[in-house]
């Protein structure tokens, strides 16, 4: 994971964000790309050179203090902020994502959406979401890595990418797997046979895990 993204608003959860970013930078001796999506507040013209706030947001990406770490600094326009986020790291070969999530829920989720979700279902590099303000000491340790896991094919990426974070950070993984026994009517299924089948799935689960 040498090349890591971080996209920023400038908000307290993007400066979150980029402490967990430096984190994985200095563990694995990479680079962070600060990435800004500025979207056009009001009318623009193909024959504006500048959204409004061009410069207060390059100004802005320049302030940011990586301590040292190598980086790069990119703002781009565009008019929805998850797929330019996704297209960027495509072009640039990122291997991880780090971003911040505002937590939104019920209403506002629901108006304005979320954008950590759609970068986490459309990147096809990882994405760790940083939630609220979680760049406290406490939150940078990594010392237990929870890995679920349904034994797909993708199962074996998921548990590369979890066993070289746990040597990066001398981290225990802990594997879960999640059994939703189906909902049958008595009348369909009596008990006796459901409570059997349920303890042979489980074996499996337990044998495979």
């Amino acid at each position: 994971m040498r090349r890591i993204l971080l996209p920023t608003d400038f908000s307290p959860h993007a400066n979150a964000a980029l402490s967990h970013a430096l984190k994985f930078a200095h563990a694995y001796g990479g680079e962070i790309h600060l990435f800004h999506v500025q979207m056009p507040l009001g009318p623009t013209s193909p024959l504006i050179d500048e959204y409004p706030d061009d410069s207060e947001a390059r100004a802005a990406l320049t302030q940011i203090d990586t301590g040292g770490i190598v980086d790069v600094r990119q703002m781009r326009r565009g008019v929805t902020i998850g797929p330019t986020i996704v297209d960027y790291a495509d072009e640039q070969d990122i291997d991880l994502i780090v971003m911040g999530s505002h937590g939104r829920r019920g209403v506002p989720r629901l108006l304005m959406g979320s954008v950590a979700e759609e970068v986490v279902r459309s990147a096809e590099c990882p994405v760790l979401v940083v939630h609220g303000d979680a760049g406290g000491d406490d939150a940078l340790k990594y010392d237990r890595l929870l890995v679920p896991v349904d034994f797909s094919p993708l199962t074996e990426d998921q548990l590369e990418t979890a066993a070289e974070m746990a040597k990066r950070f001398s981290s225990k993984i802990e594997l879960v797997h999640a059994i939703d026994p189906p909902t049958m009517p008595d009348f369909y299924m009596p008990a006796g046979t459901f409570v059997l089948d349920m303890r042979r799935v489980t074996e499996t689960v337990y044998e495979r895990l």
